[in-house]
């Protein structure tokens, strides 16, 4: 059977940005790429920056829109045209190639030597350390190119034979697996994570210095709104529980989770894989917008039921499955959970009624948003748009409708014709979140 609501993995080109960023309600964001601490396994993304940039997005109830491993020359042209709003680079870097745009720092790592288990022992003295890279060749994660503390290894090491990598992220250090280099040098985090992936790997010494990162902002309203946001998330529960995941355990747990996670596996997006494709054969719906809808309703786990009675991967509404003559003791089995949903995702297909030029993207996302936010707002949205000229299987006309059907002002301009749609910023979140990963799963596997 063939796909109903989705036909392809891409994104629409991007229009000229706005600001501040609530103007489009979606923040453009380029991770340079050399830029450490942000990266995909397995269909997940893991990295100290992206749990930051999710945190920050969610309490804007904005979407995000991210480009990674960017050319610095291409963040110094997206700032310039206003195709990108934010940049992630080594604090070095910005503040030398990017001195007048507001910028600020949203973590700090320290980098380490990291080896083959068993090879060498920990290194606690930095005569060890001379000792050692006196003796090996020496791979450097690219996200040192330029900085200050490569110059003073340099400095410190004279004799020692180091290489920049081509590359900067957890890949460096995996070079050490296929034993084409003695040691790597490479961001903490990344080294942490390569350990987990693959156990044969050891971090034998820590530098002490701290090495600053930071979101480059295309203007200062931007860069205060992340400020004042920042300030208040340092006080919070959820920055102390990041801080400890990725500065003290360094995602040792949570990455080793890929091996053996009830939820997650290595190759693949989810334990639920065969049981998605099963359900993606016989309803027409890819497997891989399904995993990214489970992944965003509930992180792939079966068991979840929420405050309002959603119930299971998809979080299904017992209300919904029973248009699908479905019980709510049904609904709790996974396989029928799935279908409900892939079910559901067709019949507002169906119902929207779109034109026969609409665009796959703009026919996924439209149909993303009335799963979210109801078909019956959606609908009026969509009506709404066309009286006043527009398109309504435009996606991004249709969002724009979206955020002003939140606007009070608005509302009351339109005499009670209009009904507010307060979570609009929430359904224009998901549709970019599910739309975001969903590319990313298209990448990763077939």
């Amino acid at each position: 059977m063939a796909t109903i609501v989705i036909a392809s993995c891409h994104t629409p080109k991007s229009s000229q940005i706005q600001t501040p960023i609530e103007a489009d309600g979606v923040l453009s964001l380029a991770v340079g790429a050399y830029t450490p601490g942000n990266m995909v396994i397995a269909g997940e993304r893991y990295g100290y920056l992206g749990e930051v940039v999710e945190h920050f997005i969610g309490s804007k109830s904005l979407g995000l829109s991210l480009s990674e491993r960017v050319p610095l020359q291409a963040i110094i042209n997206g700032l310039t045209d206003g195709q990108i709003e934010a940049a992630a680079l080594p604090t070095a870097i910005s503040q030398r190639l990017l001195p007048n745009y507001p910028s600020e720092p949203y973590m700090t790592t320290r980098y380490v030597v990291m080896g083959r288990s068993g090879e060498n022992g920990n290194i606690t003295s930095t005569e060890q350390l001379a000792e050692l890279f006196a003796d090996n060749d020496i791979l450097v994660d690219a996200s040192l190119t330029d900085s200050e503390f490569y110059n003073n290894l340099l400095d410190q090491h004279p004799e020692a034979r180091f290489y920049i990598s081509s590359t900067a992220g957890y890949t460096t250090p995996c070079s050490l697996d296929k034993k084409e280099w003695d040691l790597v040098i490479c961001q903490q985090t990344d080294a942490t994570v390569a350990s987990a992936v693959k156990p044969n790997l050891a971090t034998l010494y820590t530098f002490e210095d701290e090495v600053s990162m930071s979101l480059v902002f295309i203007n200062n309203a931007g860069a205060e709104q992340f400020r004042v946001w920042k300030k208040e998330f340092e006080r919070s529960e959820e920055y102390a529980s990041l801080a400890y995941l990725y500065k003290e355990r360094g995602l040792i747990g949570e990455i080793a989770a890929l091996r053996r996670s009830a939820s997650r596996v290595v190759g693949g997006i989810s334990i639920w894989d065969d049981l998605l494709k099963k359900v993606s054969e016989s309803e027409g719906v890819d497997w891989r917008l399904l995993s990214a809808i489970a992944y965003a309703e509930s992180r792939f786990r079966a068991d979840v039921v929420s405050k309002q009675g959603a119930v299971g991967l998809m979080q299904v509404m017992p209300s919904v499955a029973r248009q699908f003559d479905v019980t709510s003791e049904e609904l709790a089995n996974p396989e029928t959970n799935i279908t409900v949903s892939a079910k559901l995702l067709k019949k507002i297909d169906h119902t929207i009624g779109f034109g026969s030029e609409v665009s796959a993207y703009d026919r996924m996302a439209i149909v993303l948003a009335a799963y979210n936010g109801g078909v019956g707002r959606i609908g009026q949205a969509r009506r709404l748009l066309q009286s006043e000229g527009g398109n309504p299987d435009s996606w991004e006309e249709l969002s724009q409708t979206l955020r002003l059907m939140a606007d009070a002002d608005y509302i009351a301009s339109k005499g009670g014709s209009v009904r507010k749609f307060g979570g609009s910023g929430q359904t224009l979140a998901y549709v970019a979140q599910v739309i975001g990963r969903y590319n990313v799963y298209c990448k990763a596997v077939e």
